[in-house]
């Protein structure tokens, strides 16, 4: 249940850092790693909407708690990769 569950659900972030190939962002849920992640914002000087598909590489929990905050650092990935997570998980029935 539990990679499903976060893949499909929406997680309000705080990105920290962005470059081309990825981003550190703080979110309150678990995330492991390895996990593949979609990230949408929006540019602040012109109001459009991104979409980034990543995968976390590097995970620090910054808050332990009932639900803990975790530093995330992520690469940014392609829809195949995308597309092979969620083949994964389909295949291991979550």
């Amino acid at each position: 249940m539990g990679e499903r569950v976060f893949f499909y659900k929406l997680h309000k972030i705080t990105i920290q850092e962005m470059s081309i190939n990825g981003l550190v962002f703080s979110v309150k849920g678990t995330v492991i790693d390895g996990d593949i992640l979609r990230v949408s914002f929006r540019v602040p000087s012109t109001g459009e909407k991104k979409i980034i598909d990543c995968q976390a590489v590097r995970v620090n929990e910054i808050k332990p708690g009932t639900i803990p905050e975790y530093e995330v650092a992520a690469m940014a990935v392609t829809k195949s990769a995308v597309k092979d997570y969620k083949d994964m998980l389909r295949k291991r029935g979550l």
